[in-house]
């Protein structure tokens, strides 16, 4: 009997990293992306007066063949590639790819759905710092590059924030124009 649920499970390994395998290498054709690419976005809401050209990165996980993208807003959530460019201003976007594909192993894309999907509905993390109850946007999709391939895309950085409390101040963070400008990724 535990042989056979050994089997079982081996099986259904198999066929979902087959599944995930095939959704990755095919590109969705109205975004041109695939499993473990990056979106960039300059939300509508919260940063017009930003000088910055992205504010919200998120990371396209293709399901039943449809682009859903992740990310850490109020919460962590998901959506469709859709309704995520729907959030930006003026509805522009970019979407950078992995440079090293291979990297992107059926089991990196398991390793990203799954985790992505263990953290949905996590709250945000105001203070922009390192901890896996809380996520900051540029630091989820960090998270998640980071723990299923093991590719760092950008170096964090120590920023200096004026705090009492010792857990605040002198904080690694990772900021999106970094991840932007990451040596990793291409459009």
């Amino acid at each position: 009997m535990k042989k056979l649920k050994y089997t079982v499970l081996h099986l259904l390994i198999l066929i979902l990293t087959s599944n995930i395998y095939k959704a990755q290498t095919t590109n969705n054709t109205k975004y041109d992306c695939k499993s473990g690419d990056l979106i960039f976005i300059k939300d509508t809401a919260e940063h017009q007066q930003s000088k910055n050209k992205y504010n919200y990165v998120g990371i396209i996980l293709i399901e039943n063949n449809v682009p859903m993208v992740y990310y850490a807003g109020h919460f962590v959530t998901k959506c469709s590639i859709g309704q995520f460019i729907n959030l930006s201003l003026h509805k522009k976007y970019t979407i950078k790819h992995l440079i090293e594909q291979e990297l992107l192993s059926p089991q990196a894309i398991a390793t990203m759905q799954l985790f992505a999907k263990a953290k949905l509905d996590t709250n945000y993390n105001n203070n922009s710092t390192f901890n896996n109850t809380h996520f900051y946007n540029s630091g989820f999709v960090w998270e998640v590059y980071k723990s299923s391939t093991g590719l760092p895309l950008c170096t964090p950085k120590i920023i200096q924030k004026q705090s009492d409390d010792a857990q605040i101040a002198n904080q690694k963070i990772v900021v999106i124009k970094d991840i932007f400008d990451s040596q990793f990724i291409e459009e």
